[in-house]
């Protein structure tokens, strides 16, 4: 054999012989990834360390004692590339600024916004003087969406870069960074192992010599290297969504759909009814806008940022050693750390919510039935109530009776009829109507911000009351080689090879991320009601002379919400972004090398396959190495194989398992102590490390389980809206209402339906957690991911140093259903009969992917031991496939695959590898297992809140559309108006829809089971008949009473509304008699019009009062929950403070169409009637 004709023996996966460096950074299709990733997921393929020293010689043509040639080593630097590991592509900000912008919500609201406009252009095309309502809607619409969009893009891109300055953050510490030893193991020119990593006649790549000297041929540079896979491997896993993105993703999709679906059933109902197309095209539009939840973008910002800092403040340990039956298994693997001792005490998790079992993500859900139920159902009804109480009131005061509106729309919207008579014979002028008109609006407007309170107060706990919650929110003998290459056959090989250094995956460009924060999940919702805004004006102003700007400044708003939003998540987004940053600090910066007989430092960069290396105590292994010499050699090999004490290393083959035999040392381990010297063998992804690498940067990772809770949400909520929108649109068509007025209702709908507050609600609850968990010495990475730590049921922790030898202490444990004493040190430990079995990792390589399935699908308690990164990855990936939701801790490098393809991974920040650290999602900063307990509280807590905000937000769906039937189907003046409802939607619910994602967690939030993603959703049955059937209904029929009883104050009873909507409406008719017989002129009407819609508005938001009180909790009650929420309670007095603005500050008549009020309530009515309901369903 040749010299160097033995390299293309030794291939791994991700690179070529031919190819070099070009191949690894060009363009991979997905089947020649998943290849890649199949190849990595393959043990270690490498034999020189059972090679003598005369056939190394042969192989990589060094001279054993005068080393490469200048020239070789250039040669060999040039083919292989520099002996570092490459970083990874990073995602173009404007990528992530679109996320932001258009994911999740934001393009539901933009579908709102988009709708809005197109009704206006609608209007504005038919109308001389098109009404502005929908282009203002879908202005602010729009802006919400884009200031949404830029608020989540600008804190994503804060926390993008969070690993730039780790080292910083955590102490610096001899990481036993590839095998998972604790001690320095012996380096020797012996081959002692088949397995290359536990061999002790190689040293790997960054590794470090602690004591001793040894020299050996480099084998492997960069990318190739053993480091240097695990590094590839890590950074190409793809995480997919945490439970509560999933969540989140649900929701939107219950959302999208709900709208949708309204939308079109509106829209049919309008055809039938005799509305033109036009007007059901209004309506289909404005259910659709209803049904968007513009609020919930920024209040999952905010929770989120603000839970970042709260993790770095609490020190509570924990391991979790059994498990309870929903936690089905423990994997405990080899590795041995110098950590706390760890407890199962409920010290800081003795409140309720650490007493639950973990949530199911497949079950539990964020939104699932029983919180739509209550949303809807009931919280939402109870505000249609009070809207349309309001609304009536406000009607018969203007003596409107409830049965002349009955069939009065064509006549009160006709600007030509002057004397619309009243119940009392009254005649109203076009004007004066509308007045009247406008006044109902904000009367069902008030009305809702009114039982809102009381909502947002209910929505402060799940399953305590809220005075239990309170209201705080706040490595021979041969001859050993001396000369090493020539210079020129290393340059040769360097030229060949490429450097020593991981290749970097590929990433999400910068503009994909940015696209993804301005236009994913709810921002999208903002960004559709924006432009649907307007489009109604634009209709409006191709129609009409005199255009109203209504639709055109609420499209302005929330596509300024949705793109503020999206630019502040973007930049959170971009700080994190960079996986693989610290890959370049585990690569030694230089190598002691010997090339024509002399000893040379040169970059690690330029070490070459062949080059004899000399490493020490304290060095780091530069590259693959066959140990060839060695005097007292040990090597930390703990971050790879998982060995607890340093291996001892030397020239003598002594396994067939490269990584178990003692004559080959790893890249980017360290040699802890003595002197060694070895020929490298592999260098960058050609290592160990580099296929770990390689593995972890191509694993493909799917969504968290709230993300996709959320997005699902999403869609239901855009499909219903949607439906609704069409069928207000349809009915509007059906009786008898221009195609024009169709599509303003159509908008009017849609605006209603999405929750806009839930927008808000989602962009605060994940940074709130996170600052929280910060303060608890927990840095999270992955704020969704934390919520999928409230889910877990399966939790793979180290087994060696740790449990066996009480360097970790489990003292409780959660099992059949009961907590019981527990003591896992190696005299004591006990299993149960058949429950328990110990697996090696020599036996898990023969197992097929069926066989390993049934293995945990019926062993509660599993050992993993001798295991390699790439069957670690396998382990977690079986679990996931009997459906668990898997956390993984670890601090090697060896890890970083499984702590990348886990739902949520957590390092261990002082002890814990840079790769690990980066492949996690969460990073304890003192590396107390205590933590993870918080973890599972707050990812718990994250999920009620959120709940309790959507329960919140949905209930205002009802009264906001319901005033829209009753104005189709009844010909009445519209009891409330889209200015109002956006008053609702962004003004009074948005803080306390916020506010909830500060509330506390209920006491028996850790006794509950882990939620399961499939059945516990985060919007269900119960809570949209709760949130809809009840409260929301309840809150309507508040808006109506106030409605009427204006109407009947000013003399028309609600008979004399029925059918009067032309003449009331009607801009010509200023003789339109009321019940009495008085006549109104069309500004009379339209003062009187106003004035309900702020009776409406009023009424809403006083049971919106008690709403918000009964959503404090989900189980307990108001009384045991309490009233600590700080945040609550300035959201109380903030709608509250915010409606007396908008009702009785002078000039709100003219931009907001809102009039002065008498004063009343009926919250109370609405908080006791949630408690009493609470005893019945005590979840949502």
């Amino acid at each position: 054999m040749g010299k160097g004709e033995g390299r293309d023996q030794y291939e791994l996966a991700a690179t070529s012989e031919q190819g070099g460096k070009k191949d690894k950074r060009g363009k991979k299709g997905k089947k020649e990834k998943d290849r890649d990733l199949d190849e990595l997921k393959k043990e270690v393929d490498l034999d020189d360390h059972k090679l003598t020293l005369d056939e190394l010689h042969q192989k990589y043509g060094t001279d054993l004692s005068r080393g490469l040639t200048v020239a070789r080593a250039a040669e060999i630097l040039l083919r292989d590339g520099p002996n570092c590991l490459t970083p990874p592509p990073t995602t173009p900000e404007w990528v992530k600024f679109c996320k932001q912008m258009f994911g999740g919500f934001s393009m539901l609201l933009w579908t709102g916004a988009v709708l809005c406009f197109l009704a206006y252009g609608i209007q504005a095309a038919l109308d001389d003087e098109p009404v502005a309502d929908n282009l203002y809607l879908g202005v602010v619409l729009a802006a919400v969406v884009i200031i949404t969009g830029c608020f989540s893009y600008y804190q994503e891109a804060k926390s993008s870069k969070i690993m730039e300055s780790f080292k910083n953050m955590v102490p610096q510490v001899d990481n036993s960074s590839l095998t998972g030893e604790s001690e320095p193991q012996t380096r020797t020119p012996d081959f002692s192992n088949e397995n290359p990593l536990e061999t002790r006649n190689i040293v790997f790549f960054s590794t470090n010599c602690v004591e001793g000297t040894a020299r050996g041929i480099v084998i492997n540079t960069g990318d190739h290297t053993v480091m240097g896979r695990i590094a590839t491997l890590a950074s190409g896993l793809e995480v997919g969504q945490t439970p509560i993105s999933r969540e989140i993703e649900h929701f939107i999709h219950i959302i999208t759909g709900v709208a949708v679906f309204l939308g079109i059933s509106f829209f049919i109902l309008s055809l039938i009814l005799g509305y033109s197309w036009l007007e059901a095209v209004i309506f289909l539009i404005g259910i659709i806008v209803a049904n968007v939840p513009e609020g919930l973008l920024a209040t999952v910002t905010e929770l989120t940022s603000d839970q970042l800092d709260d993790l770095l403040k609490h020190h509570t340990e924990i391991v979790f050693a059994r498990t309870s039956p929903q936690q089905k298994l423990i994997i405990v693997e080899g590795c041995q750390r110098q950590v706390p001792a760890i407890s199962l005490a409920y010290e800081a998790a003795e409140s309720d919510i650490m007493k639950r079992q973990p949530r199911n993500p497949k079950t539990d859900k964020l939104v699932n039935e029983r919180l739509i139920s209550m949303a809807y159902g009931q919280i939402g009804m109870i505000q249609a109530l009070g809207g349309f109480f309001a609304y009536f009131v406000i009607l018969a005061e203007n003596g409107f009776l409830p049965m002349r509106l009955l069939g009065i729309r064509i006549d009160w919207d006709d600007r030509n009829l002057n004397d619309l008579e009243d119940s009392y014979g009254q005649q109203w002028t076009f004007e004066q109507r509308k007045i009247v008109e406008f006044t109902c609006h904000t009367a069902f407007f008030v009305s809702i911000v009114v039982v809102q309170w009381a909502d947002l107060i209910i929505c402060k706990t799940r399953r305590n009351s809220v005075f239990q919650q309170g209201m705080k929110n706040g490595c021979g003998s041969q001859n050993v080689p001396s000369e090493g290459l020539t210079v020129a056959r290393a340059a040769e090989i360097l030229l060949r090879d490429g450097p020593n250094c991981l290749t970097p995956p590929p990433t999400t460009p910068e503009r994909g991320k940015f696209c993804k924060q301005m236009f994913g999940g709810f921002s999208m919702l903002l960004w559709a009601e924006s432009l649907l805004f307007f489009l109604a004006y634009g209709i409006q102003a191709a129609m009409d002379d005199e255009p109203a700007a209504e639709n055109l400044y609420l499209g302005v708003v929330l596509a300024a919400v949705a793109i503020i939003i999206g630019c502040f998540f973007y930049y959170q987004e971009a700080k994190s972004s960079k996986i693989m940053e610290s890959f370049k600090n585990m690569v030694p910066q230089q190598a002691l090398v010997i090339r024509d007989g002399e000893k040379n430092s040169i970059n690690a960069e330029e070490v070459v396959v062949g080059d004899l290396v000399e490493v020490k105590g304290g060095d780091r292994i530069p590259a693959d190495l066959r140990i060839i010499s060695a005097n007292g050699c040990k090597v930390d090999n703990s971050s790879l194989t998982g060995e607890s004490e340093p291996q001892t290393r030397t020239p003598d083959f002594t396994n067939e398992n490269p990584l178990e035999t003692r004559n080959i040392a790893f890249f980017s381990t360290n040699c802890v102590e003595g002197t060694a010297r070895g020929i490298v063998i592999s260098t960058g992804d050609h290592t160990v490390m580099g296929r770990i690498a390689n593995l972890a940067s191509v694993l493909e990772v799917g969504q968290a389980p709230i993300s996709r809770e959320i997005e699902h949400f999403i869609h239901i909520i855009t499909g219903v809206a949607v439906f609704i929108g069409i069928s207000f649109f349809i009915l509007s068509l059906i009786h008898g209402y221009s195609w024009l007025e169709a599509v303003i209702f159509l908008i009017g709908i849609i605006f209603a339906i999405v929750p806009k507050a839930l927008l808000a609600t989602v962009k605060v609850c994940f940074p709130l957690t996170g600052k929280r968990m910060a303060r608890k010495n927990c840095l999270v990475k992955n704020l969704e991911a934390v919520e999928t730590l409230g889910s877990i049921s399966t939790i793979c922790c180290d087994k060696t140093g740790t449990l066996t030898q009480n360097r970790m202490t489990v003292v409780h444990m959660w099992f059949d259903n009961q907590i019981h004493e527990a003591d896992t040190t190696e005299n004591q430990s006990a299993s149960l009969d058949a429950k328990a079995c110990v697996i090696h990792g020599g036996d898990l390589e023969e197992l097929t992917s069926d066989q390993l399935d049934d293995l945990l699908k019926h062993h509660t308690e599993i050992v993993f031991a001798r295991t390699s990164p790439q069957q670690k990855l396998i382990i977690v990936e079986g679990c996931q496939r009997q459906g668990a939701i898997v956390a993984v801790t670890g601090d090697g490098r060896n890890e970083s695959p499984a702590l990348k393809k886990a739902d949520i991974g957590v390092a261990m920040g002082i002890s814990g590898s840079d790769v690990s650290k980066q492949a996690a999602d969460m990073i304890l900063l003192d590396d107390n297992f205590a933590s993870i307990v918080n973890g599972v509280e707050e990812g718990r807590l994250i999920f009620d809140n959120l709940k309790k905000s959507i329960a919140y937000t949905l209930t205002s769906n009802i009264p906001e559309i319901t005033p829209f039937l009753f104005f189709i189907m009844a010909n009445i003046p519209l009891p409330l108006g889209t200015v109002t409802i956006l008053c609702i939607d962004l003004g009074t619910d948005i803080v306390p829809a916020i506010s909830l994602a500060y509330e506390a967690a209920e006491s028996d939030i850790m006794k509950r089971q882990p939620r399961n993603p499939k059945t516990d959703k985060l919007v269900n049955e119960r809570l949209i008949s709760m949130a809809c059937g009840q409260i929301g209904m309840i809150q309507a029929l508040g808006g109506f009473f106030a409605y009427f009883v204006i109407l009947a104050e000013n003399g028309f009873l609600p008979m004399r509304l029925l059918g009067i909507r032309i003449d009331w409406n009607d801009r010509s008719l200023n003789d339109l008699e009321d019940s009495y017989g008085q006549q109104w002129t069309f500004e009379q009407r339209k003062i009187v019009e106003f004035t309900c819609h702020t009776a409406f508005f009023v009424s809403i938001v006083v049971v919106q009062w008690a709403d918000l009180i009964i959503c404090k909790t989900r189980r307990n009650s108001v009384f045991q929950q309490g009233m600590k929420n700080k945040i609550l309670i300035f959201g109380l007095f903030e709608e509250t403070a915010l409606a007396a603005f908008l009702s009785y500050c002078p000039g709100m008549d003219v931009a907001f169409r809102m009039y002065p009020l008498k004063l009343g309530g009926k919250g109370d009515l609405l908080l006791n009637y949630r408690s009493t309901s609470h005893h019945f369903t005590r979840v949502l």
